[in-house]
């Protein structure tokens, strides 16, 4: 729910992709040359020897060789295009197939085949691709985990944002893969919904934070008040509807679980009054804490700052709340 512009080690998101293309394709993570055997440059020189060979489909062969010409330019194109420009990007492709003679029926198979999707899920790749993020929640949501462990095993869901099956050569794209919870890139929220730059927020481009505030439909003054979650537009667009209606935002914050972290967050505040935050901050086993913020989030998890959104559960929402709604230590 918070910007999404910078990596591990301070890295942009364009030099992320970068590295997300060379981890992709070539030995010791792009530092040489060498190509990968089980790469997408491999299976594109696979899948054009095959036609050759065949004589099959000669279209096909004149397409797939316009993804290997400039040292794979199209190819890096694909992997690491920006948001903004993906639209163009689609229609360059689609322009492409026309100008062969080609549907994407007839392609979606070896598309499949060059980028193997599947074969990259669960990998050390996409691990360090989740990893170089830095996200605990879900960017769409900021309501659950984006990852489950199993023993030793990370597992990571990762939503399509322009849905995989009508674009597959969008499968590896750094900027099409977004780290998610699974309700969120499940049949009940996106799912195959058709989403796109100018029909929905999108995490890496788009500040929600900075967009929409929660709100409670009243001040908490006691334990037992009763109160709904609500959601302030900022600056309305059908872009942000169209997230939050697809998303079932509001709804889903105005469920017991989410009611209980606000009343617990509203609790602490009376016990850990300004004299219990000056205790962390003078404690010198506390090296971590050094100023009013830095005890605030330690005794509340409430965000230091919108930075830190995504590594709290239900950051954004603390963070709007503090100091309002009878937070008033939080201020």
């Amino acid at each position: 729910m918070k910007l999404i512009n910078r990596g591990s080690g301070g890295k942009t998101l364009d030099q992320l992709a970068s590295e997300h293309f060379c981890r992709l394709n070539f030995k010791n993570n792009g530092s040489g040359s060498e190509i990968l055997e089980n790469s997408p440059i491999s299976y594109l020189f696979q899948t054009i020897e095959n036609y050759m060979e065949n004589a099959e489909d000669n279209n096909k062969v004149y397409f797939f060789e316009k993804f290997a010409e400039h040292d794979f330019r199209l190819l890096y194109r694909l992997i690491t295009t920006p948001i903004s420009e993906l639209d163009n990007l689609i229609d360059e492709i689609e322009l492409l197939m026309f100008d062969h003679e080609l549907v994407m029926d007839y392609l979606k198979e070896d598309f499949e085949n060059i980028f193997k999707y599947d074969n990259w899920r669960g990998t050390l790749k996409s691990r360090w691709l989740y990893k170089s993020l830095e996200l605990l929640y879900c960017p769409y949501c900021n309501s659950e985990k984006v990852y489950l462990t199993n023993d030793s095993d990370l597992y990571v869901e990762f939503d399509h944002y322009y849905n995989q099956a009508r674009y597959p050569y969008l499968s590896l794209s750094f900027y099409n893969l977004i780290p998610s919870c699974e309700r969120c890139n499940g049949p009940t929220c996106k799912g195959a919904k058709p989403f796109s730059y100018s029909t929905h927020l999108h995490p890496y481009i788009d500040d929600f934070h900075n967009l929409a505030n929660f709100e409670l439909s009243n001040p908490i003054l006691k334990r037992n008040d009763k109160f709904k979650i609500k959601i302030n537009e900022n600056n309305p667009s059908t872009r942000l509807s169209s997230y939050l209606n697809d998303f079932d935002i509001e709804n889903r914050y105005n469920i017991r679980q989410i009611y209980d972290a606000v009343i617990n967050l509203w609790d602490k505040q009376n016990l850990y009054n300004e004299y219990k935050l000056q205790e962390y901050i003078d404690d010198p086993n506390l090296t971590d804490i050094i100023s009013r913020d830095d005890a605030i989030n330690y005794a509340s998890e409430i965000p230091v700052n919108e930075n830190d959104i995504n590594k709290h559960l239900y950051g954004k929402l603390k963070l709007d709340l503090a100091g309002t709604a009878g937070f008033d230590i939080y201020r």
